[in-house]
């Protein structure tokens, strides 16, 4: 009985490999690398036909395409959002003084981060000489600012004149 079930396997076997021939891993890879090319070829042939025509945008001087500019201009990131700032007490508050939870999770937006100077006004907003750090904003020196002269400058809480341009960076921060 025994010798009669490995004959029988034995002659399934023969059919098998008879009629169907197990691939190579290299064909296998082989194939797989055919199909992903004749896919990407496929799709960008239909790239090529659905994609509209544009026209390339110089940057201007500062680096900034114009569309950037516009946008920092009407919307900069912190005009979008609440700010928060560290107090003298060592609380965290919103611009508005309203505090925050010190159990609170957010979502730094490093690629949002602003850097440069800051010259406050009472009562107008501030004047900026700042732009988005990760896209090679150059930082102007203070010397290219305007008042350089400390005769000018108003007296700060230190009894000392203060300088009304302020190195600021802005870092923009999503509650979890």
């Amino acid at each position: 009985m025994l010798a009669g079930n490995l004959a029988c396997a034995s002659k399934r076997q023969n059919v098998m490999n008879a009629t169907t021939r197990i691939p190579s891993s290299q064909e296998i890879v082989a194939r797989q690398k055919a199909n992903a090319d004749r896919q990407r070829a496929e799709t960008a042939q239909k790239r090529a036909v659905a994609a509209p025509k544009t026209t390339a945008v110089a940057p201007v001087p500062d680096g900034r395409t114009p569309q950037q500019q516009y946008l920092e201009a009407i919307a900069s990131p912190t005009d979008a959002y609440r700010r928060i700032r560290f107090t003298r007490d060592g609380e965290y508050v919103t611009a508005d003084d309203e505090p925050i939870n010190k159990d609170a999770v957010f979502i730094a937006h490093c690629d949002q981060t602003l850097i440069g100077w800051q010259r406050f006004h009472e009562g107008a907003p501030p004047e900026r000489a700042m732009g988005l750090l990760y896209e090679q904003f150059v930082m102007p020196s203070r010397d290219e600012l305007d008042d350089p002269y400390p005769a000018n400058w108003q007296i700060g809480l230190s009894g000392e004149p203060e300088d009304p341009w302020q190195h600021t960076t802005i870092l923009v921060l999503e509650h979890a």
